[in-house]
């Protein structure tokens, strides 16, 4: 600060900027959510016997490709080893043992937005892009439908 200036200057300065740069923020929010569509992914495949899927029931993505990169992340996270209590064993998925190629064994399905979420992105507070939903796993000797 230079000599002899008020300190209530910059305190006003800083006030009049402040709204500038929050509406800004506010503006780019909600041009990013804008692009934010809805998915629910899947990913399904056979160990042995055994039919297996995980699921994610909302995925807030800008394409199939980044849903199924937030899906593939998450299921690596939270389900890293599949527990099978009928063999007493762990099962690695295959999203753990090629992330790479798996990517593409992700079944992506596009959903409508809520009013809700329309609502939430309007303000700009939807994004950003992430798996938002439950996660959810399923074995079964039969092929799951």
């Amino acid at each position: 600060m230079a000599v002899g200036q008020d300190p209530s200057f910059w305190m006003k300065i800083l006030a009049w900027a402040a709204p500038i740069f929050k509406a800004a923020q506010q503006r780019s929010a909600i041009e990013r959510d804008a692009r934010l569509k809805t998915y629910s992914t899947e990913f399904r495949w056979k160990d042995g016997p055994k039919f297996i899927k995980v699921a994610i029931d909302r995925v807030f993505a800008e394409s199939e490709s980044q849903a199924r990169q937030l899906s593939n992340a998450r299921a690596a996270e939270e389900e890293p080893l599949i527990e099978d209590k009928l063999d007493q064993r762990q099962i690695v998925p295959p999203y753990m043992k090629d992330p790479n190629a798996a990517l593409m064994q992700w079944k992506v399905v596009e959903l409508t937005l809520t009013e809700e979420e329309r609502a939430l992105a309007k303000q700009g507070q939807l994004g950003p892009a992430r798996c938002a939903g439950n996660i959810t796993r399923e074995m079964s000797i039969a092929e799951l439908n």
